[in-house]
């Protein structure tokens, strides 16, 4: 009987230490389960962060890029504009009356002589204009050089019989230095300057 007793102490301490094992285990499992459930949780939360960042970063730069191109539109179209203005301006000096050319041929030839010995270019349909009598016994030509000689200038201008190659405007020639007066280079040495000021008539900016 005693060893029956024995038997079953012994018996007793093994389940006891089997049920002991499998508790822990349980414990173990629950606390792995626990431990990965709030490691997925947090990866989750991770996840959902980088994308909602993601998205705003996307967002942000499709509004960058959708404002850059509309920038880009609109500065091409106010460039189509100012060159459509300046391309009027070009048609308008090549369409002035006869009073406003003469004006504006007697201004360039006042700024630009210097040293009396300069003589202008002119483009051959414009020969006439500068040869035939306007007042009296006078030609163009003359009233320009009276012009000059008010202005201090003695030496007469003259005409060279060699046409420009150019369709408007004259080129003045002097001893030491030539001036483009036709009137496509005037518009072009009036665009740089005047761009800035057209660009805020036109757009108010």
């Amino acid at each position: 009987m005693a060893q029956d007793k024995i038997i079953n102490r012994i018996l007793q301490d093994a389940q006891n230490e089997a049920n002991k094992l499998i508790e822990d285990a349980h414990k173990q499992a629950d606390n792995e389960v626990t431990k990965i459930n709030n490691q997925t949780g947090q990866r989750l939360l991770e996840l959902k962060k980088e994308f909602e960042n993601n998205s705003k970063e996307l967002e942000r730069r499709a509004k960058l890029n959708a404002n850059l191109q509309e920038r880009k539109d609109v500065l091409a179209i106010k460039q189509d504009v100012m060159k459509m203005a300046f391309e009027e301006a070009k048609q308008e000096m090549k369409n002035l009356s006869d009073e406003d050319w003469k004006s504006l041929i007697k201004k360039i030839i006042i700024a630009g002589t210097v040293t009396d010995t300069e003589y202008i270019k002119v483009p051959e349909k414009d020969f006439s204009k500068y040869t035939s009598k306007v007042s009296g016994s006078l030609t163009f030509l003359d009233e320009i050089n009276n012009l000059l000689k008010e202005n201090g200038h003695l030496q007469p201008l003259k005409l060279d019989k060699n046409p420009a190659h150019f369709s408007d405007g004259l080129m003045l020639i002097g001893k030491y230095s030539d001036v483009n007066a036709s009137f496509d280079v005037l518009i072009e040495n009036m665009k740089e300057n005047l761009e800035w000021n057209v660009s805020k008539i036109l757009f108010k900016q």
